[in-house]
């Protein structure tokens, strides 16, 4: 094996390491943290159920998917959560993981 041959395989392997162990591997949705107000929104986005709104303009940022019994004695406050985002469909929904 000449030189040519041991930097191609190391870089290979070098890559292939690089790419195996990034720490969202496997993780289709990052999460993400966002801080909002909730609203009850069933007819923008029929996935979704609630809505986050920025809290100064109430433009809605994103689309919650999450348990009514969970969410609901926050809806019209503001809180910070924490969800995995799915921007593939019509509209951003993040799936509610942590309020």
């Amino acid at each position: 094996m000449d030189v040519m041959e041991r930097r191609t395989l190391l870089l290979a392997l070098a890559l292939g390491a690089i790419l195996a162990f990034r720490p969202d591997a496997g993780r289709t949705n990052p999460l993400v943290s966002m801080i909002g107000l909730i609203e009850v929104d069933t007819t923008s986005c029929p996935p979704a159920n609630y809505v986050l709104l920025d809290w100064c303009t109430k433009a809605p940022i994103v689309y919650l998917v999450a348990k009514p019994k969970r969410m609901d004695p926050w809806v019209g406050r503001t809180v910070s959560l924490r969800g995995s985002l799915n921007v593939s469909g019509p509209c951003p929904i993040v799936k509610v993981q942590r309020l």
